[in-house]
């Protein structure tokens, strides 16, 4: 018997510490409502929400970041398929260019080729121009002897001769043939 007035006298003493006697319904859903110390705050210092809260804003957070994500990998894969079509349009212009600077050579080449050609042809330009006035200034030294053979009116002095401006150039054996006969 002397277990039997035991447990009574126990539950007596646990809901005289426990305060759950004289509490009103009103107390016990207040108690309820309010989370334990423990779970107000957040991993964050400061912060002071409850875990579905936090939660709730982790959620959203991923939620925001997936779609970042999302577009993020659409737009690489956009930059991805730019980049193959600019590489491939690289390659070729890269094979354009070759065949360009190839021509250019060419015509460079044929450039230069051209330009010593005209200069070939301008002295030759020169040097025949030379030699015909050197021609036409023999010629009139003939002219002269001859009109001088002929007893034809004539300046005492023949034509002024220029000893720089006649080429190397073997015309004269014309003129001393006439000479010659002039002579006899």
């Amino acid at each position: 018997m002397r277990h039997t007035y035991a447990t009574p006298i126990v539950l007596i003493v646990l809901l005289a510490l426990a305060g759950c006697g004289g509490s009103s319904p009103a107390t016990v859903q207040s108690a309820r409502r309010t989370p334990a110390p423990y779970l107000e705050t957040t991993a964050v210092a400061g912060h002071k929400e409850s875990v579905v809260d936090t939660a709730l804003d982790w959620a959203e957070r991923h939620a925001q970041l997936s779609e970042q994500l999302i577009q993020a990998h659409k737009e690489n894969q956009h930059w991805e398929v730019q980049n193959r079509q600019l590489k491939t349009q690289a390659v070729e212009l890269q094979g354009e260019l070759e065949q360009t600077q190839e021509e250019l050579t060419a015509a460079n080449g044929m450039l230069v080729e051209f330009r010593s050609e005209l200069s070939n042809w301008k002295k030759d330009v020169i040097g025949n121009r030379q030699e015909i006035e050197y021609q036409h200034k023999v010629e009139m030294e003939a002219l002269y002897k001859i009109l001088k053979f002929l007893g034809g009116e004539v300046p005492e002095t023949p034509p002024a001769s220029d000893a720089t401006a006649a080429p190397a150039t073997p015309a004269a054996p014309a003129s001393e043939e006439l000479s010659s006969e002039a002579e006899k």
